[in-house]
Parts: structure tokens; sequence; C-alpha cells
């Protein structure tokens, strides 16, 4: 697979509004020639105070037309207008001219963002970065544990769907099967009627999320990066398919910055912020990132953790040190972005990963990563794309030896890397490098990696070849192959000469596919007679596409800072799902503070470490109480004020009691500090209604540690002993019609109650003093010395003991 055009590193070309650069800095276009900025387009942000008189007659003034406006951030105090330029004007000269005009506070291009390329889960052996045993994935071995451990932290949570994490890309496909049940629903769309904004959020019908770089409901993407980086989040999880997501379950907002093969603009990226904040995500994963500031983002980014949303950044993928070269939004100095390095399968940072021991804050796992991929209908996919340097992942192939996930074989097999020529720098494959093949060789290459066989897809192999061959008796064979290589099938078959050159060969091999009907691989092989040894072939630039007449959801392993950002993503939705009221700060804290620190990353990151999800929810653990009564659910009646009780914490010398009525708890009823024991008794007496309560605990200095699980019960108006029931009357030895033999219960009953039984003559048979706790008592129909009472009528008296009221009754006992 191309891996160097499908990892996201966002090109990020952008005039630091801050440092008030000149327009002359500013490069038109980027290392790859592509533009930087949208020719003909600024974006403008006047002072609070200018009127709408002041502003149009800039526009008017600089001969520019408003082509939209949109939010400077989500709290909608200040709109951005995307302006078109006069014609003829250059950028730079109209940014030059807006600065000048004292009423506009930011002015900048349009700049242009590139993509750059334990459950039953079927392919869950492949997700090192979740549960690393040394597996070999994409024929690289790695080291036990050097992963996330997420199948420890599933033993804590497996996510929530009150979660929504945002992913800011290009788009996600929610049609894939092992996202579909995860993906974010807005539901007063999903009800309303359709071509109505039915919330009045400014966008009709974003029913699954928006894609604001073609400005409609449809955030679904075709190059599939995106969509990756939502499984690696929230794949559903032992559902028998596929992956499993960090969380098993949670709810992953698709919004779309980036056209299909193109950029992500300024004005779509500040939009998709906004939307995510208003829209409940309270984490957001951006795996893009570039070199220079922009004060838009920058504010943005800044709005939206005013909020309490945490934005995870890739830290990008050119290998530099952040310190001395920031890319941003990963670089901005904002206490809401987490910063994000990649490492490989043994927990090296990753050759393309960026660091810096001030402006990255972790690691997480960012080399062949396997998630989801969606193969869109008629649509050509890269399946294959070896050119024998180096793969995304910054690994190279060795001269001399077979190249890295291909396996060789047969009869005076040579067959190796070499960089004797190439068309693709700096190598080429060769059957028989600096010597001429030998006679009676049938020696075979073949790629590793099994190719997934789709009924009625195009399959074509394409690659460039240079040979000198025995015409007509040696020959170079195209081959596929079931992946144990016992059935195979030769589907081309070139002799002679190339006459010195690379030719271009275009080979559509789906007649043969459908004949093998299964999964394959492919490969090459060079057969020789007995005679007449000649120079041999060289091979490069080898691909393999496929395109499926239906769309197919697969699976994919990429490299990347893109990859690893969702890793920590991920881990922020579980910690969320297991303690939803976090601060940003404590949640940022406990992401940063489970880190398992590794010597490979010192001096590399602030942590100095990999995240790992089952250390940061243990800390959570060990740090928040568990709370013991009332338990969620619990009814308590409002006769005395409700005593609660919780686990103690080791260290902690005091607690904090906080009880609501909103699940927020922002307007707490009872809010108490100081409490030195893990029990108290509130002398603040509770109406009827649903309420919260949680607690904490605070070390010795006064720090405090993590707010428990909230937890819910119900105050309830006081039993009366007139509500009382009694049955079953008469009771009849032997009766299980309420599943009892011998005896008869009291239900209803109030807290604290006294039950006199007297016979027909008024003589007391039975007495019995409850503090009640179930509100009900069985009676055994025995007598105080608990022996069974005779057949006949009683009388019951059940005296309440703190209203003196009483409830009389008549039993009749059939022995």
């Amino acid at each position: 697979m191309n891996f160097k055009k499908l990892c996201l590193v966002l090109t990020l070309l952008v005039v630091g509004i801050i440092h008030q650069l000149n327009a002359e800095q500013w490069k038109k276009t980027d290392p790859l020639g592509r533009p930087t900025y949208v020719e003909g387009e600024v974006l403008v942000k006047f002072k609070k105070g200018a009127s709408s008189h002041q502003i149009q007659s800039t526009h008017q003034k600089l001969g520019a037309n408003v082509i939209s406006t949109f939010f400077a951030t989500h709290k909608k105090d200040a709109i951005i207008y995307r302006i078109k330029i006069k014609q003829g004007q250059s950028v730079e000269e109209a940014v030059n001219e807006y600065k000048s005009d004292p009423q506009v506070k930011y002015a900048e291009p349009n700049f242009i963002y590139y993509l750059q390329a334990t459950p039953n889960d079927t392919h869950y052996n492949k997700l090192w970065g979740l549960h690393n045993t040394g597996q070999i994935v994409n024929f690289v071995s790695g080291t036990t544990d050097a992963d996330i451990d997420a199948t420890e932290a599933w033993n804590i949570t497996t996510g929530s769907s009150s979660v929504i994490v945002a992913v800011i890309d290009d788009g996600v496909n929610g049609g894939h099967s092992d996202l579909t049940d995860n993906m974010w629903i807005n539901t007063a769309e999903a009800l309303g009627v359709s071509g109505v904004d039915d919330d009045k959020n400014g966008y009709i019908d974003d029913v699954v999320g928006w894609d604001f770089s073609e400005s409609d409901n449809s955030p679904l993407n075709t190059d599939n990066h995106g969509t990756h980086i939502a499984g690696t989040i929230g794949a559903k999880g032992n559902n028998n398919n596929g992956i499993t997501g960090i969380n098993w379950n949670i709810r992953v907002m698709a919004l779309k910055c980036a056209q299909t093969g193109g950029g992500l603009s300024d004005n779509a990226i500040i939009s998709a912020i906004n939307y995510a904040v208003l829209n409940g995500a309270k984490v957001i994963n951006a795996s893009f990132g570039g070199p220079s500031f922009s004060q838009f983002h920058y504010d943005a980014i800044k709005a939206a953790g005013d909020d309490g949303v945490i934005f995870v950044a890739a830290a990008c993928n050119s290998a530099n040190n952040n310190d001395v070269t920031p890319t941003y939004p990963a670089s901005y100095d904002l206490d809401n972005i987490i910063s994000v390095a990649a490492t490989d399968q043994n927990d090296n940072l990753a050759s393309f990963s960026n660091y810096g021991a001030t402006t990255v804050d972790v690691a997480a796992p960012g080399v062949d990563i396997f998630s989801t991929v969606y193969h869109h209908a008629g649509f050509s996919y890269t399946l294959i794309s070896a050119s024998f340097g180096s793969d995304a992942a910054g690994r190279s192939d060795t001269v001399g030896i077979r190249p890295r996930g291909w396996s060789t074989g047969g009869t005076n097999n040579t067959w190796a890397v070499s960089d004797s020529t190439f068309t693709s720098w700096p190598n080429c494959i060769e059957d028989s490098p600096a010597v001429d093949y030998q006679n009676n060789t049938n020696s075979f290459i073949w790629c590793a990696s099994s190719m997934s066989y789709i009924v009625g897809s195009t399959y074509t192999i394409t690659f460039k070849m240079r040979y000198v061959l025995e015409s007509g008796f040696d020959f170079l064979r195209v081959f596929i192959a079931d992946h144990t290589g016992e059935t195979g099938i030769f589907v081309s078959t070139i002799t002679g000469s190339s006459g010195g050159i690379f030719k271009n060969f275009s080979i559509n091999i789906s007649t043969q596919v459908e004949k093998l009907g299964k999964d394959f691989v492919f490969g090459f092989s060079l057969y020789s007679d007995v005679s007449f040894p000649y120079e041999g072939v060289y091979i490069d630039d080898v691909v393999l596409t496929r395109i499926s007449p239906t769309s197919v959801s697969t699976y994919d392993p990429w490299p990347g800072t893109s990859m690893a950002a969702p890793h920590v993503s991920g881990i922020a939705g579980l910690i969320l799902a297991y303690r939803p009221y976090l601060t940003l700060s404590e949640l940022k804290q406990y992401l940063m503070s489970g880190v398992d620190e590794k010597s490979s990353l010192t001096n590399k990151m602030v942590t100095g470490g990999r995240v790992n999800a089952y250390n940061s929810l243990k800390l959570l653990q060990d740090n928040s109480p568990s709370l013991v009564s009332p338990v969620n659910g619990d009814t308590i009646y409002a006769s005395k004020p409700p005593t609660f009780r919780w686990s103690a914490i080791s260290g902690a010398v005091s607690y904090q009691i906080m009880v609501s009525s909103r699940s927020d708890f922002t307007n707490s009823i009872i809010n108490v500090s100081s409490i030195t024991s893990a029990e108290y008794t509130s002398n603040v007496g509770l109406t009827s209604g649903i309420y919260y309560w949680r607690i904490r605990g605070f070390k010795s200095g006064g720090n405090p540690l993590i707010w428990s699980a909230a937890h819910t019960f119900s105050i309830v108006a006081p039993l009366s002993v007139s509500d009382i029931r009694v049955f079953p009357n008469p009771f009849k030895d032997g009766d299980t019609k309420y599943g009892r033999e011998n005896g008869i219960v009291f239900d209803n009953l109030p807290q604290e109650v006294r039950i006199e039984i007297y016979n027909i003559a008024g003589e007391l048979v039975f007495e019995h003093a409850k503090n009640n706790t179930n509100n009900r008592y069985d009676w055994k129909t025995v007598n105080r010395n608990g022996n069974k009472v005779a057949s006949g009528v009683y009388v019951y008296v059940v005296t309440s003991e703190s209203t003196k009221e009483k409830n009389k009754g008549k039993l009749s006992i059939i022995r």
C-alpha cells in the first residue's frame, strides 16, 4: 500500500498573525509544489465595536466581496469574514491592505491543509498497540507489553455511548460494519423533518455530522484517513467482527474538512471545532499539523478548552524537534492540547515521528496500526505498493537480501534487493544481483501479504521491468497462488529483452483470481532451461490495485503520528466513560500520569513515556472512593436524613461530599468538606425527588483527589402504618402462592415499627420491634417461644415508633 500517500500529516503553512509577519515571508507553495493558501481569498476578523457600516465600507474601499461568514469560536462572540479579493490583486497585497485598516484585528490568507498520506473480534491479534504479545504485524515482530494495556483497562470499563469524540479529518465512513453502531447521531435531525434545520444549529439535516469542505451533510470519505482513525478510537468491540477500538462503546462524530485528495481550509477547520463543542464532544482528535502559527486556530482551540474540551494533536511526521521547530496545532501553548508522538512495536520512537522535551506531551503506538478502511464500489484502491526503498514508517529495505514483506524460494534462488539500477530511488529487486542467472533456475519471489478475494472485483498488477532473457527459452512469469502456495496460476509470461530500458507492464489478473476463488498472494518466477544464461530481470514500482463492484468494509495497517493520536483520544474516551465529570486539567493529568516511562523516550517529550490506558484508569480508581450506600437506584424514605458511606482512600486525610438534584452538580444541596471518616449523616432534610451524590478525598496539605463516580438515589415520602399490606390472609399451611410456606408478610412498613400479635382472648402471642430497611417483615406464624400458633383468628397491631400511629386488623390461620 502506498503509505506515503495515505499517512496523514497536514502540511500547514500558516502565517503567525500574532507575530505580524509580512506578506513577503509567506511561501506560495510547499516543498511538494502545492499551493499553501486559496488564491483570491483572505480571512478577516474586525475589532469589537466595528459597526456593520464600517465593515461594509472597508470591503467596498478594497473592492472585495464577502463569500461567507462563520464564527471565530463556538462562543459565537466574533465573526470571521471569508473574502473574495478584487481581480488582479494578490493575496499578499489584500492582507496588507486589510491589516492597515484600523478596524481590522486579524487578516490572514485562507490557508490550505494537505493530507499526506480481548474481545472476540476476528483481527484482534493484529492490534499490537492495544495488546502486544510480540506478535508479527506487517512483517515486524514486537516486544511483549509494548502497548497501552487495553485488555487490563477493559476490566475497569469498555467505554460508554454517552462519550462523544469528534474526528476532524477527511471524513469518516460510518457505513463500515465495525463503525456503524458507534457513530454519533444527531437525534434532533434524525427524528426531524427532512430539509429543515430542526435543532436550529445552522446546519440542515446534519444527522451524522457535517462536511465543512463541501458545505453538505455527508461527512463520508474515500481516502480513508479519518475512517482509519475512527476505528482505533471506537470500532465496535466484542461483536465477532474485524477489530475493536479502544472503546467498545462510544460515539464518534464525523467532521469532514478535506475534499477527496485535496486540502483543508482554515474556515472549514475552525467551523468544525465550533460544531464539535456545541454538539457535546469532549475530545477532539486532530491528526494534522504544520510549521506555522495561526491566530484563528489558536482562538478556536482555546475557546474549546474554556468549555472543557481536550484537543489531541499529532506531533507530525518529519522527525523534527518541535522545541526547535514548532509544529501547529500540537505546539500551541494551550492547557487543553495534548501533543502526541509515535512509537513502534518495540517502544522506540518511530523514525518519522517528531518529538520535543517541552512541546510534545506523550507517545502512543503509531507504526503498522491495523484499523478500519472502507472501499467504495467502483473506486480503485491500492492494496500493495513497493518501490524497495523506505516505507512510510521509515524502514528501509537492505541491499543484498530479500525485501521486507516479501518471501523467496525455489531452485537457484538468489532474489534480493539491488541498487545497481532502479526507477524509484534507491533500489529495485533483481533475480541474480551482479551476475547472470544460472541454468536450470526455477526461483520465486512473492509478496507475503495475503490479498482478500472479493467476488467480481477487478485486480490489476503494474510494475516496471528491465530484462535480458534467452528469448523463447527463459521466462519471467507473473503468478498468483493461495497463501499456502499449494495452488498457483501463472498469469503472464515474458521473454527476450527490453532493450536496456525499463518497460511498463499492466496485467489484469481478475480472471485468474476468480478461478482461484480465494484470498491470494502474487509474485514473480524466473525460469531458465539448461543453457545460455543471461543478465536476468530488474523489477521496480510494483503495485496491486482492486476495484470492487460493491462497497467493502475492510482493514489496513498504516503508520504515522496520525495513527498515534487516536490512541490518546481513545484513552481519553475511556477515562471519561469511567469518570464523566472530570475537569479538563484532571483528564489531562491522568492521561499523562499513567504513561509507561521508557528510556528510548527520555528527553524526547514531557512525560518521557508511552500512554497506558490501564495505568490511567487504575490511578483514578486508587484516588477516588467507591460509594457503598446509598448505591445506584436506592430508595430512601424521608422520615430522617440519610447516611452516606464510602470506601476509605489510602493517603486521604479528609473527604468532601456533594449531593445535588442535577447530574452535573451545578446546584449542590449538600456540600460539606473536612469529613474525617468514610461516613456522613446529613443534617439537611431532602424532599421527595431524585438525587446524585459523590465523594472526593484530600491529602495532607489540602491537595484534592478525583471525584468518585456519581450515584443516584430517590427520596420518597415516608410510609405510614396505614399503608401496610398483610398477606396471605387467611394463611394456610403449605400455601405457596406468595413463595412462602410458613409465613405472613407485613409489607410497606415504615422505617421503625413494632408488630404485635394477639389471640382472640386479647393475650399477646408475639411481638417484634423493627428498625426497617426493606419495608417488610415475614412473621413465621410462631409465638414468642418459637412454636407454631394454633389455628384461629388473631389480631395484629402495627405501631409507628416515631408517630405512635397504629394500624389494626384480623388474621386467620388454618392448620
